[in-house]
């Protein structure tokens, strides 16, 4: 009579558990301390027992699979087969006989460690110890590796597994007089085989995994200590990649090493497998949200440190950057309760900042990815698969819901909050990768990541939708579409269908079974491979030697595949981001420019420009609103200057921007005797009368500025003249002896010896004669067609004061080239441009109507004498 799964399940349980009595009870005695063959009869007595039940239960089953086989019984009735109970003794056999006295093991390795005895006598303990420790490791061992060998040896498994993985186990060698008995890959017999396989290679490294926290006398490990235990995960991960619990352990081998950004990955594969493991989830909850944790704790404590070491560059850690700070601003969007400072949103509850944190990472990223691209790569497997454990997480209560089919405008704040960091943190890597993947084509992982991420958007629908609104994303990945044909390792005839190949890739074999991407990156076309006789070892990674392709012929099917995926996504952006059949490339929509906050050393381009840039009425007008709402809030607050109108082209201080012509009176001459509303009305005066736009904020200041001048202001000086004056021209050509004599005068030696280059900001100037920190700003600038030009910023008494900052204001010149500079200068007197301050007084009343000229880096200037224009390009301190 056939023994139905139910009755040989229910006789395992009863049969294991009373063994697990015994265990108990051996242990309780402690007599196994000092003698050591208790314990090895009873894991002979065990081993012998459990055997020979595996055995009969393999015999059983394949004899109704030979019999299912002989009669062509249709596979719909080979449900008789028990593929249940062998798994189940292997798996009971590790949960209560193998690991409770592995753990006895290790609360014996912790007792000795923490005695009160002479260092030697606790070596002579441990070497007892490790010594039974040994031997208990070589039972369990050969209790495991027997049944794969016999498995091997009986089976023929080539339809289910590669024949590489077999070959890597060096075991399943055909007896003599046997011929193998081959598995139907549909059949129930043949899951039973591959899974009881699986088990006997994950219980062996967790074996290893044991013994090697155990035999060690201190507790520091690094990753050559689980050499062995990765080993057998990482075949069990080949073997059965949809079964979570090899991720599992080998997550816990890098939690052993202190490797947490890595145990991530591990959790975030297991938790996301199609079978996935609870015990996963739960580590990735300890370690992300669970502040008071003991994993989180010891996460703080490498964060702090690895910010002292960055802070004080006291040792190299980039690696440890991009792996754990990558953590912490993950955990602050998957669990900003857990991470973030109730007290200040941008810093961490251990008080580092979390800007910091996001600028370093980013830096890290972009200019040391070459020796850390894992590490990168399994960051973004993590960031993908942490939106998908955070929907799950938001609905608890609705485990049947597809959080696949979830539309954006369903989402949570916080989930739109979490999709905002990883579109920019996923952006900051296409731009690596578009830098770098043909330099280093040998690398694998460059362009593997952006399959991963397109194949991550047409898996999921609210991420999908997200990035079709996400314009630096979209345009990201299309300049690096335009590379990749632009590099011409493509061509245009092979992107038309996603491309075809022989084999899987490194990143399909590592991805296989990922629920974030729908169990398999699909932007190949593979169904070619699974009509394929070999298409076990295909499958795998590893396809017949010929067919092998180098790393560079790797890369063009990726390259293939990029475009082609890439392509179809953009088709439906909404960023105007389009293909043109016509130049056979990407375009980008032509941005209007906007109110910009530059800096003081891009005044030139802003000044240099002939001709402002065309915007479209609405556009104009939305600006010309935008501007009065602004200048109406400032002067609320109590402004007493235009701020609204210089914030486009300065972002130093509060203080107006320099007029392009000297119609004007001085700015300093502006007094609290004007109302605020005074100040408003005729600055909408100016805005309603001319329709302002940001492309005229020069104009326009001097045209506000000119409204509100005070009557009876003295007139400005004549010299100050507009920068297309006749002068100029008839200058334009002239080379100067005198102004090569200014450098050579001294006079920048004393700006030199006094240190004022490190100053940020003038000191208060109350009349012309008391600014002695003065001299002459030559600088480069680039205009936006790429054309060098020359300029020099001058201060003149005329032009005043900030009423805010009180520093004075000041005008640039530009000049095609420094022989025109020469002719400018040649027109003032050399004693302008010494600054020694005891000729000021001297100078102001012989020169009471002279202009100044600041400079910062005169210096400098003075080092380069025969180099004016280069000696202070970009090195201007803002005014």
């Amino acid at each position: 009579m056939t023994v139905t799964p139910s009755d040989a399940e229910k006789n395992v349980w009863d049969t294991i558990s009373e063994l697990h009595n015994q265990l108990n009870a051996t242990i309780q005695s402690k007599q196994i301390i000092e003698d050591y063959a208790l314990l090895s009869g009873f894991l002979t007595f065990v081993d012998s027992k459990l055997s020979r039940m595996i055995s009969e239960s393999l015999q059983m089953q394949q004899a109704i699979y030979e019999d299912t086989v002989d009669r062509e019984v249709s596979h719909s009735h080979v449900i008789r087969i028990d593929n249940e109970s062998v798994p189940l003794i292997l798996r009971l056999y590790w949960e209560k006989i193998c690991h409770p006295i592995f753990k006895w093991f290790q609360a014996w390795r912790a007792a000795l460690l923490s005695k009160d005895s002479k260092e030697q006598r606790k070596h002579v303990e441990f070497r007892k110890m490790n010594s039974k420790l040994t031997k208990f490791f070589k039972s369990v061992h050969k209790f495991y590796y027997r049944i794969i060998d016999d498995l091997l040896s009986k089976y023929d498994t080539s339809a289910v597994i590669a024949a590489e993985i077999i070959k890597q186990l060096c075991a399943g060698v055909e007896k003599e007089g046997e011929k193998k008995i081959v598995l139907d890959a549909k059949s129930n017999f043949t899951i039973l085989i591959v899974v009881s396989l699986h088990s006997c290679l994950l219980n062996l490294g967790s074996a290893h995994r044991y013994k090697s926290i155990a035999e060690k006398f201190s507790n520091h490990y690094v990753f050559q200590d689980f050499k062995k235990s990765m080993r057998y995960l990482d075949l069990a991960c080949l073997i059965l990649p949809s079964i979570g619990e090899a991720h599992l352990q080998k997550g816990l081998i890098y939690v052993q090493i202190e490797r947490l950004g890595a145990a991530m990955y591990e959790f975030i594969r297991s938790s996301l497998a199609r079978i996935p493991n609870n015990a996963a989830q739960a580590n990735f909850a300890t370690i992300i949200a669970e502040k008071d944790s003991r994993l989180r704790k010891r996460l703080d404590i490498l964060l702090k440190d690895i910010n002292a070491q960055d802070l004080n560059s006291s040792r190299i850690v980039n690696r440890e950057i991009i792996e754990y700070y990558f953590l912490a601003i993950f955990g602050s969007y998957f669990a900003p309760q857990c991470w973030l400072n109730s007290a200040k949103s941008k810093e961490l509850q251990n008080g580092i900042s979390l800007e910091y944190l996001k600028k370093t990472l980013k830096d890290k990223m972009s200019t040391r990815y070459l020796k850390n691209i894992d590490t990168i790569y399994e960051d973004l497997i993590v960031l993908i698969g942490g939106f998908d454990l955070l929907l799950l997480s938001s609905d608890k209560g609705s485990k049947c819901i597809d959080i696949k089919t979830i539309s954006l405008k369903t989402l949570k704040a916080k989930d739109h909050a979490y999709l905002e960091f990883a579109f920019s943190f996923v952006t900051d890597i296409l731009k690596i990768v578009r830098e770098s993947w043909e330099k280093n084509i040998e690398k694998y992982q460059y362009l593997a990541m952006v399959r991963v991420v397109e194949c991550w958007l047409k898996s999921n629908r609210a991420v999908l939708q997200y990035s079709h609104r996400n314009e630096s994303f979209c345009r990201a990945l299309a300049e690096l579409l335009n590379d990749i044909l632009r590099s011409q390792k493509v061509h245009l005839d092979s992107l038309m269908h996603r491309p075809k190949r022989s084999y899987y890739m490194e990143e399909d074999v590592d991805l296989k079974e990922m629920s974030t991407i729908k169990y398999a990156l699909s932007d190949f076309n593979d169904d070619h491979i699974f009509s394929m006789g070999d298409c076990t070892d295909r499958s795998a990674g590893f396809p017949p030697p010929g067919e092998k392709l180098d790393a560079q012929a790797q890369s063009i099917l990726r390259l293939q595949a990029i475009f082609v995926s890439g392509k179809k996504f953009l088709a439906k952006n909404s960023c105007g981001v389009e293909w043109s059949n016509e130049d056979m490339v990407f375009k980008f929509p032509t941005r209007v420019k906007q109110v910009k906050r530059l800096k003081p050393d891009s005044w030139a381009s802003v000044l240099s420009k002939k001709e402002p840039d065309s915007v479209t009425i609405a556009e104009q007008k939305s600006e010309h609103d935008y501007m009065i709402a602004q200048l109406k809030q400032n002067v609320e607050r109590g402004g007493t200057d235009v701020e609204v109108l210089s914030q486009g082209v300065y972002s130093g201080s509060s203080a107006p921007m320099p007029p392009t012509t000297f119609t004007i009176k001085p700015s300093s001459k502006l007094t609290a005797d004007i109302s605020k509303s005074s100040i408003l009305n005729a600055a909408i005066d100016v805005i309603e009368e001319n329709s302002l736009s940001s492309t005229d904020l020069a104009k326009d200041a001097a045209t506000i500025e000119q409204k509100l001048q005070i009557p009876n202001s003295p007139d400005v000086n004549d010299r100050q003249e507009i920068l297309e004056s006749a002068e100029h021209k008839a200058a334009y050509n002239e080379k100067s002896e005198h102004f090569k004599s200014i450098f050579n005068s001294g006079a920048f030696d004393t700006v030199k010896a006094s240190g004022f280059q490190e100053q940020t900001t003038l000191p208060s100037i109350a009349h012309p004669s008391a600014a002695h920190n003065i001299g002459f700003n030559p600088a480069m600038a680039t205009t936006e067609q790429g054309v060098q030009t020359h300029s020099a910023q001058m201060w003149h008494p005329g032009y005043g004061m900030s009423p805010m900052m009180n520093v004075p204001l000041v005008q640039t010149h530009h000049f095609a080239n420094d022989s025109s500079i020469h002719g400018w200068i040649s027109q003032y007197p050399q004693q302008v441009f010494n600054p020694q301050v005891q000729q000021h007084q001297q100078q102001h009343q012989q020169y009471p109507q002279q202009p100044y000229f600041l400079d910062y880096h005169s210096a400098s200037i003075h080092r380069n004498q025969n180099n004016v224009h280069e000696s202070s390009v970009n090195k201007s301190h803002p005014i």
